[in-house]
């Protein structure tokens, strides 16, 4: 292979973080990631949505934590996280530059090309009888209707949700 055909093929992945959720996996471009945290207590905000864990103090600024499966399936989940992941806003709002979304494990690095990046459910037999029942489950499969998800992929084997940031920013952007 040539340099630039090597260049090229490095220039078409892009670096992303996988968050696994309960009920889901999150795939989030590295680059929107500030800093990946181990769980700790936030401070619990009265009358705010079920989804929203309260608010971080992180490098000087005020996160909002939020529980991404709780924005989805508009219920609570009352399931242990380990992990948070702070992300850096794309929206111009006044206000803190980053909030979190709880994890239920450690997010791993992957790097996604156009090859290995492909539409969920796409027919694979034998990779469809390797998902829990869980994961069949009508409630996991009705995220990809929400707001809050721009997409559900395959990444490899495994399915992923792709968030909407922007929705997610505007439901940040009202608890400030």
């Amino acid at each position: 292979m040539s340099a630039q055909a090597a260049e090229t093929n490095a220039a078409a992945e892009v670096t992303c973080v996988l968050v696994p959720l309960h009920q889901h996996t999150l795939l989030i471009p590295n680059a929107c990631v500030a800093e990946v945290l181990p769980w700790r207590r936030s401070k619990q905000l009265a009358g705010v949505p079920p989804w929203c864990l309260g608010v971080l103090g992180w490098r000087g600024e005020s996160v909002v934590v939020l529980d991404y499966e709780a924005i989805v399936s508009g219920k609570q989940t009352n399931a242990p996280h380990r992990a948070m992941v702070v992300l850096k806003k794309t929206g111009t709002w006044e206000g803190s530059a980053f909030y979190a979304v709880a994890a239920a494990g450690l997010p791993r690095l992957v790097h996604v090309g156009e090859q290995e990046l492909g539409p969920s459910g796409a027919g694979d037999e034998q990779a469809e009888e390797t998902h829990t029942a869980e994961a069949h489950s009508a409630e996991a499969h009705s995220a990809v209707a929400h707001s809050a998800v721009a997409m559900r992929v395959a990444v490899g084997t495994e399915e992923a949700l792709i968030a909407d940031f922007g929705y997610l920013e505007e439901q940040v952007k009202q608890i400030l």
